[in-house]
């Protein structure tokens, strides 16, 4: 099964587009980890389930705290659904 990551609006773009390089290349690669093995198997540290199909995303810098510095919901923030 194919999936699909997509954002929902431009305000989704313009918050990915603010974080920092390191941040934002850690998202794309989590997003590609998505799209090729979908949200049930992409596991933390990368991706937290928060109940039946939402998921959050989880990226932190390296310069910071151990703790997740950046958190993006699914539903709120990008959608993952399979490719038709």
């Amino acid at each position: 099964m194919s999936w699909c990551v997509v954002t929902l609006d431009q305000r989704v773009d313009a918050e990915l587009d603010a974080l920092p390089k390191g941040l934002r290349a850690k998202f794309l690669h989590i997003a590609e980890m998505l799209e090729e093995l979908g949200p049930f198997q992409v596991r933390e540290p990368y991706v937290k389930a928060l109940g039946a199909k939402l998921f959050e995303i989880r990226m932190k810098s390296e310069k910071e705290s151990p703790e997740p510095s950046t958190r993006l919901r699914a539903g709120s923030v990008l959608s993952c659904s399979t490719r038709s």
